[in-house]
Order: structure tokens, then C-alpha cells, then sequence
């Protein structure tokens, strides 16, 4: 029977099996909560969402859009390229009284960009996810190599 395994199993390949086996499980785990993380917010929220009722921010309005309201309500602000989303949420708050209400704002991250939860394959040359999300892609091109390959060795 072809389905056999030939030789008795060795305790170093069962290890073997288990170790790759967790070494894939967590890489996965680590690709898809790494840009979920709060320390990585600035490197994955693309924008922010409002209740439709703040008519100051319409749309998904990302750090440029941010940038040039808050340039416009505090005055000139230095460093515009270290400007975090705390920092920007935090400004954002202090301009809004809390008679004004709940601002309803939200993030709009890594896998929230289209209308379901998928992978950004799509990436733009000023995107800051660019570099991981080619790094994800190459990774799962070379996963499917390697199933290519081994089907093709097997058969």
C-alpha cells in the first residue's frame, strides 16, 4: 500500500513533525495579531472613521487629513512626520467640548480597509504597511512553492 509509512516511526521525527508544525502555527498567529497590537497602531491605522455627525472629518480621513484640520485649529505644528494617532486622537478630543458628545471615532487598520476583514494585498507606495504586506505575500508564495514542489515529488 502506497499510504504506508515504510520505516517505524522515530520518536526524533515525531519531534521533528512537532516542532515545524509549531514553528507554522505560530508564525501564523504572529502574521495575523501583529497588526492588531496598540504599540503598532501608527505603523497599521491607515485612518479614522467618525459619526457621520462630525462634519469635520467626512470620509476616512488619514494623518495627512488630521494634519492639515488640527494645523488649521492649534496653529502651526512642528514634526508633522512624528505626529502619533495618540497624539492625534488626544488633539482631536481637545477640540471637541463634552457637550458635543461621543465623536463615534473608530480605526480603520491593517484588515478593516475593505468591507470585509481580508488581508491588504493591494498596497500603495506611501502605504506604511507596505514592507510587511510584501513580506506576507512573499511568505505565502513560497509556502505554495514548497506544496508545488512536494506534490509534485510525491506523485
Amino acid at each position: 500500500n502506497m499510504m504506508r509509512i515504510p520505516d517505524p516511526v522515530s520518536s526524533k521525527c515525531i519531534t521533528a513533525v512537532a516542532a515545524v508544525s509549531l514553528l507554522i502555527i505560530s508564525a501564523a498567529v504572529t502574521i495575523a495579531v501583529y497588526p492588531l497590537l496598540p504599540g503598532m497602531e501608527d505603523a497599521f491605522v491607515n485612518a479614522m472613521t467618525y459619526d457621520p455627525k462630525t462634519r469635520l472629518f467626512v470620509g476616512f480621513p488619514d494623518k495627512d487629513v488630521h494634519f492639515d484640520v488640527l494645523e488649521q485649529y492649534y496653529g502651526r505644528i512642528l514634526l508633522k512626520k512624528t505626529l502619533k494617532w495618540s497624539q492625534i486622537n488626544k488633539m482631536v478630543n481637545d477640540m471637541f467640548t463634552s457637550e458635543y458628545g461621543d465623536l463615534g471615532r473608530k480605526e480603520v487598520d491593517f484588515f478593516g480597509n475593505d468591507g470585509v476583514c481580508l488581508f491588504k494585498y493591494f498596497v500603495k507606495n506611501n502605504d506604511p504597511q507596505k514592507q510587511y504586506a510584501w513580506s506576507v505575500l512573499t511568505t505565502n508564495f513560497a509556502c505554495f512553492i514548497l506544496i508545488a514542489i512536494s506534490y509534485i515529488y510525491i506523485n
